[in-house]
Protein backbone atom coordinates (compact mmCIF):
# COMPACT_ATOMS: atom_id res chain seq x y z
CA UNK A 1 0.00 0.00 0.00
CA UNK A 2 2.68 2.51 0.98
CA UNK A 3 4.86 1.51 -1.97
CA UNK A 4 1.96 2.14 -4.37
CA UNK A 5 1.46 5.60 -2.88
CA UNK A 6 5.17 6.36 -3.10
CA UNK A 7 5.42 5.18 -6.71
CA UNK A 8 2.44 7.28 -7.73
CA UNK A 9 3.50 10.45 -5.92
CA UNK A 10 7.29 10.40 -5.94
CA UNK A 11 9.12 9.76 -9.17
CA UNK A 12 12.38 7.84 -9.06
CA UNK A 13 15.54 9.78 -9.70
CA UNK A 14 17.28 9.13 -12.98
CA UNK A 15 21.06 8.60 -13.07
CA UNK A 16 21.74 12.27 -13.77
CA UNK A 17 19.66 13.31 -10.75
CA UNK A 18 21.40 10.70 -8.56
CA UNK A 19 24.83 11.97 -9.63
CA UNK A 20 23.81 15.57 -8.96
CA UNK A 21 22.41 14.63 -5.54
CA UNK A 22 25.54 12.66 -4.61
CA UNK A 23 27.83 15.54 -5.65
CA UNK A 24 25.78 18.04 -3.64
CA UNK A 25 25.67 15.74 -0.61
CA UNK A 26 29.43 15.16 -0.77
CA UNK A 27 30.07 18.90 -1.07
CA UNK A 28 27.74 19.65 1.86
CA UNK A 29 29.45 17.01 4.00
CA UNK A 30 32.89 18.40 3.17
CA UNK A 31 31.75 21.93 4.04
CA UNK A 32 30.21 20.73 7.30
CA UNK A 33 33.34 18.83 8.26
CA UNK A 34 35.49 21.83 7.40
CA UNK A 35 33.31 24.06 9.59
CA UNK A 36 33.72 21.81 12.65
CA UNK A 37 37.25 20.50 12.07
CA UNK A 38 38.89 23.29 10.08
CA UNK A 39 39.82 20.86 7.30
CA UNK A 40 37.80 19.57 4.35
CA UNK A 41 37.46 15.82 4.01
CA UNK A 42 39.67 14.12 1.44
CA UNK A 43 38.63 11.18 -0.71
CA UNK A 44 41.12 8.83 0.95
CA UNK A 45 39.98 9.91 4.40
CA UNK A 46 36.31 9.35 3.53
CA UNK A 47 37.13 5.93 2.09
CA UNK A 48 39.06 5.02 5.26
CA UNK A 49 36.19 6.18 7.50
CA UNK A 50 33.62 4.27 5.46
CA UNK A 51 35.68 1.09 5.76
CA UNK A 52 36.13 1.68 9.50
CA UNK A 53 32.46 2.10 10.35
CA UNK A 54 30.46 -0.97 11.35
CA UNK A 55 28.04 -2.04 8.63
CA UNK A 56 25.70 -4.17 10.74
CA UNK A 57 24.79 -5.02 14.33
CA UNK A 58 27.31 -7.87 14.69
CA UNK A 59 30.19 -5.62 13.56
CA UNK A 60 29.00 -2.93 15.97
CA UNK A 61 28.87 -5.37 18.88
CA UNK A 62 32.34 -6.69 18.00
CA UNK A 63 33.67 -3.12 17.99
CA UNK A 64 32.01 -2.39 21.35
CA UNK A 65 33.55 -5.55 22.80
CA UNK A 66 37.03 -4.51 21.63
CA UNK A 67 36.55 -1.05 23.12
CA UNK A 68 35.45 -2.53 26.44
CA UNK A 69 38.54 -4.76 26.48
CA UNK A 70 40.74 -1.69 26.03
CA UNK A 71 39.47 -0.12 29.27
Amino acid sequence: MASKFLKQNFKSMNEEDKDKFNKEATKAFAEYRKSIMGVAAGDKEIEFLNKSLPKNISELKAMQKLLEEDK
